[in-house]
């Protein structure tokens, strides 16, 4: 929280980014008064507090009174007078709007507006992709209207990094204006968030080159010097650090794409880098012969499809029973102590496989075989085993998506969210009336139902209008609006339905 000497009480905590509540004089002057008689900022220092190893909150309060600018932190778990005291200044201004009289805020001082910075730094940087990488077309530069005159990619000028020869980053400073008409453009696009403040947004994106660019706006509050700073630049775009597909971008790009004939795959195999939590590969194999893996080349997105021949298809049934590893289930025990290690999975029916890479049992090392040639069936399947060509890789088209639509408890703290009733619905009918209540005693107002992959591309396209942004990946998407009643949020959650929890 920074509180300016016009009124202006800005709040960096927001997940959404800054916002500004005003105060007038008379609340101004409130607060400083507040600050002078608490007797704490005589001279800057840290009150000392007992050795806690985990579980307490340090609160760090400058207080800058005409030349002098003082700053003093305690420890939530102290209990001398002091502390409590600092911890208590601390809180309020938090909360302000908790002990400051109503006339201490400007009129609508109590609602909290975005903030507009004079000045922001922006850097952009690219780098190579090779043809085969996968993309992310919902992430494409070229699907929206870049606003400014000057390119993303040449936005500031080449700055070096210490330690980090060789790369393409730009730094620069741009006002407010076009910082709005860059979030704007680049709204419903995923984005991360860095740093406790909230205040760093960084957009990874495809160029067609093609090439992987990384855009940043870190607006500058009114005291910092409108300069870039090397300790905030962000680090090189990478497609580990890239959003995957959105569910709506693979309903997109999979409008006339193969459908396999069962919900359920038969089989399905995962491959994990050392502590990696998102598998490097996934594969499933369907009864009619549909492979789907995940990170597809262009222009398949998210999930692509090819097909087996029967002479294919009987092909890798022979590798599965010739492994000898299909009569039970087996996990491989590995000490907490164990070097990073890979992991490898196998699910068909009732049977789970999971090996490491570590080499240290032979089930394992052949569990890790057999895993590392399904995921890449092309490098061994002899020709003839698949139906038409096969480089050609086909966009997945879903049989239906599920859309469960709750009502939760939400608090403003939680984040600033798009109000229900600026969603225009699409289909049939209204939001209240689809699908129907799966519980009607403990959750009345939750809803559930089928769709065609079209009527929910429909609904996130308007979801999309109202500035909703998705939180998800390929297969799983949800959207979070404020809803009617305060204290309210409706998410909408859309997901490829399956027989089980496999998905594909």
């Amino acid at each position: 929280m920074v509180l300016y000497d016009d009124g202006s009480l800005v709040d960096l905590r927001w997940g959404s980014g800054p916002i500004v509540n005003a105060l007038t004089a008379s609340g101004l002057q409130t607060v400083v008064e507040r600050f002078r008689e608490s007797g704490l900022f005589t001279k800057s220092r840290g009150i000392p507090a007992p050795q806690v190893a985990m579980g307490f909150t340090t609160y760090r309060l400058t207080f800058v009174d005409g030349a002098r600018s003082i700053t003093v932190s305690a420890a939530n778990v102290s209990s001398d007078r002091e502390s409590r005291a600092l911890v208590a200044l601390g809180d309020g201004m938090l909360e302000a709007g908790t002990w400051l009289p109503g006339d201490a805020f400007a009129a609508d001082g109590r609602l909290a507006h975005p903030y507009l910075a004079r000045s922001t730094i922006v850097t952009s940087e690219s780098v190579p992709l090779r043809p085969s990488d996968w993309t992310n077309w919902w992430q494409s530069l070229a699907r929206i209207s870049w606003p400014l005159s000057t390119p993303a990619t040449q936005l500031g000028d080449p700055i070096a990094v210490a330690d980090q020869p060789g790369r393409a980053l730009r730094c620069g400073i741009i006002d407010g204006v076009a910082e709005s008409r860059i979030r704007s453009a680049l709204a419903g696009m995923a984005f991360d968030r860095t740093g406790s403040e909230f205040r760093t947004t960084s957009w990874i994106l495809w160029l067609p080159e093609p090439a992987l660019l990384r855009l940043t706006l870190r607006p500058l509050l009114p005291h910092e010097p409108a300069a870039c700073d090397a300790a905030t630049l962000p680090a090189r775009p990478t497609l580990a650090a890239a959003p995957r597909p959105s569910l709506a971008s693979l309903l997109e790009a999979g409008a006339s794409g193969w459908t396999p004939a069962s919900t359920k795959p038969e089989l399905f195999v995962e491959a994990f880098e050392p502590g990696g939590e998102e598998p490097v590969a996934h594969v499933s194999y369907y009864s009619d012969g549909t492979v789907l893996f995940r990170d597809p080349p262009s222009p398949a997105v998210g999930i692509g499809a090819r097909r087996l021949s029967p002479a294919g298809k009987a092909a890798v049934d022979k590798l599965l029973a010739d492994s000898g590893l299909m009569g039970a289930s087996y996990t491989e025990d590995v000490a907490e102590t164990a070097p990073p290690h890979g992991m490898y999975t196998l699910v068909r029916d009732s049977v789970v496989l999971n090996g490491t890479d570590l080499g240290l049992h032979r089930r394992a090392t052949r569990i890790v075989s057999l895993v590392e040639r399904l995921v890449d069936p092309m490098s061994w399947l002899p020709a003839g085993s698949w139906i038409g060509d096969p480089d050609t890789v086909l966009p997945f088209r879903p049989a239906s998506i599920r859309l469960d639509i709750e009502l939760t408890a939400w608090s403003a703290r939680d984040g600033v969210l798009i109000p229900v009733s600026n969603l225009r619905w699409p289909l049939p009918g209204s939001m209240s009336s689809f699908g129907k209540v799966e519980d009607p005693v403990y959750y009345p107002d939750n809803r559930s139902g089928s769709l065609s992959p079209d009527a929910a591309l429909a609904i996130m396209r308007a979801l999309a209008s109202a500035g909703v942004v998705p939180e998800g990946n390929s297969t799983f998407v949800r959207y979070y609006l404020a809803g009617d009643q305060p204290e309210t949020a409706v998410i909408l959650g859309f997901f490829i339905e399956s027989a089980g929890d496999w998905g594909p």
